[in-house]
């Protein structure tokens, strides 16, 4: 989990630090921003990959299954209202969405290191 953490740790950045260049690249310089929040997701997904293969290594699923289910509960819950909400203003409503991303794969990681926590070791 330290290796994953350092790995995710600077696989974030890089979204992070290209936002601007990559949005110009595209012809999109409104969309900086929806390039900067995707970052924290980038972090999110490498520990939630470490949990999710360390406890199917040990033959649970469950805690796979309930994040996955939150991960996507969240993301509906949080990226359609927002997207209808901000559907005049296409470039905030994207970053809205791409925002409620992050936020998604946070509410798996979160459960996950809940849930692996209460594991016995063996």
């Amino acid at each position: 989990m330290r290796l994953l953490k350092k790995i995710g740790f600077v696989a974030s950045f890089l979204p992070a630090l290209l936002c601007v260049p990559l949005s110009a690249l595209l012809n999109a310089p409104d969309l900086w921003l929806a390039f900067l929040s995707v970052s924290p997701a980038v972090f999110c997904v490498c520990l939630i990959s470490g949990y999710r293969g360390y406890l199917q290594g040990m033959g649970k699923m469950m805690p796979t299954a309930i994040s996955q289910i939150a991960e996507q509960a969240v993301k509906a819950g949080i990226s359609l209202p927002l997207a209808y909400a901000l559907r005049h203003n296409i470039t905030l409503a994207v970053t809205a969405v791409i925002a409620s991303i992050a936020l998604s794969e946070l509410a798996a990681l979160l459960i996950l290191a809940v849930i692996s926590r209460k594991q016995p070791a063996k």
